[in-house]
């Protein structure tokens, strides 16, 4: 049966990251948990000494989560980990160069 939408709201609503982060359900429906984390100011590594706010949404396949724990896994995987990744290829340089593009597109 998976978890409910109350369940899912409740978990998500008692996470905590990185102070002053928030994590949050931006859409819950039959087939899809978006989950936003959202930050109230980062680093800018496009301008150097500058500062922004930032919200990054991802998508969780609501079909493979059956548990409080596959909640929380799924955030860690999906949100936290891709989040983190992602700067880390923005701020990871060598000789003046990013090593990963990103932003690209």
């Amino acid at each position: 049966m998976g978890l409910t939408r109350i369940e899912i709201r409740d978990t998500v609503k008692h996470c905590t990251y990185k102070p002053g982060y928030t994590l949050c359900i931006a859409e819950l429906t039959d087939d899809w948990i978006t989950v936003d984390l959202i930050i109230p100011r980062i680093d800018d590594s496009w301008k150097v000494g500058e500062t922004l706010a930032l919200t990054y949404s991802w998508k969780i396949d609501r079909h493979t989560i059956q548990t409080v724990s596959d909640l929380l896994q799924a955030i860690r995987n999906v949100t936290l980990l891709q989040f983190e990744t992602h700067e880390m290829d923005e701020w990871f340089w060598y000789k003046g160069q990013r090593l990963t593009p990103v932003h690209e597109d």
